[in-house]
Parts: structure tokens; C-alpha cells; sequence
């Protein structure tokens, strides 16, 4: 089915937010990438726009398994 994948940038693992968010949270930029696509993937499926009324930093660190990751997305 077409609407069960996202585009991902080849380029992904050496941008500086990625890099910034692995430096940060002392995880692999891998981790970073996977977490990305996990919430990403989410957002797509959950929303029309991306934008939620009780997604916060705290649930975004939950559902991605990382504590600091909510905040750390949006500091870059």
C-alpha cells in the first residue's frame, strides 16, 4: 500500500541536527535516525499536519524510548 512508507534523505546520518542530537543525548547517530523515523512515521499516520494537542516533550520521550529526545528535536 503507498501510504504505509516515508521518504527518508540519503544524506540523514551526517546532518548536523542528527549529529547534534546524538552528540547531546550521547546515543549513535543510527539511534537518532531510527528514533526520528519512528516518530516521524507516527506523525504521518496520526495527524494531517503533524501538529497535536497533547503531544509534548515528555510523551515524545516516552514513545521513543529516549529521555531528552522531545526537547533535543527541538533545540535543533
Amino acid at each position: 500500500m503507498a501510504g504505509d512508507w516515508i521518504k527518508m534523505r540519503i544524506g540523514l546520518p551526517d546532518d548536523p541536527a542528527v549529529v547534534k542530537i546524538a552528540k547531546e543525548l550521547r546515543i549513535k547517530e543510527d539511534e537518532v535516525i531510527g528514533k526520528l523515523l519512528r516518530i516521524w512515521g507516527w506523525a504521518d499516520q496520526n495527524t494531517a499536519t503533524g501538529d497535536t494537542d497533547y503531544v509534548d516533550y515528555d510523551w515524545v520521550d516516552k514513545f521513543v524510548r529516549k529521555k531528552g529526545f522531545g526537547a533535543a528535536m527541538a533545540a535543533v
